[in-house]
């Protein structure tokens, strides 16, 4: 008679034993949590906005301070474009580029006032930030807002000057 090895007999008696419910051990069947899969979960609703105002203050004063630095960029993008073309053409250092100049020179300094605005805003932004309050729905319309007026205010400026002979 052969004898059978002992391994296989042993290992078939440890099997038996994990298919028991009663015991110590934990199951091995898939946990709840298992069964959920990796999407990602719903996003919470947004915290409510707490009216702040102090804020509300800041922000329309420097809707106001914006709304002027746009204007007098406006006014004076028309002179400038003005001179601008009275250069066209001009050599460099002649009366009529350095006037072209000067004043792209100022219309630079006017965008600039839009810049400090801005700059302004974005570190009122910051302090909400460093807070971990929401973000303040006027605060980051008049943000985008002084954005968009910076970004047309630079654009203007280089088309003005691409159109002068370099220095």
């Amino acid at each position: 008679m052969t004898r059978m090895p002992a391994a296989p007999l042993l290992l078939i008696l440890a099997c038996g034993g994990c298919a028991r419910d009663a015991g110590p051990y934990p199951s091995l069947a898939p946990r709840a949590i298992e069964k959920l899969g990796f999407d990602e979960p719903d996003a919470s609703p947004p915290a409510p906005v707490v009216v702040d105002p102090a804020l509300d203050v800041e922000v329309a004063a420097a809707d106001a301070r914006l709304d002027k630095a746009t204007a007098d960029f406006t006014r004076a993008l028309v002179g400038v474009e003005g001179a601008a073309r009275t250069a066209r053409g001009a050599e460099v250092g002649s009366e009529a580029w350095l006037t072209a100049q000067t004043a792209l020179a100022e219309l630079d300094g006017l965008r600039a006032e839009v810049s400090e605005v801005l700059s302004n805003l974005d570190e009122l932004a910051v302090a909400r930030a460093a807070t971990l309050a929401p973000d303040y729905p006027s605060l980051e319309a008049l943000r985008a807002r002084g954005r968009t007026e910076l970004e047309r205010e630079a654009t203007a400026i280089t088309r003005i000057g691409s159109g002068l002979a370099p220095a």
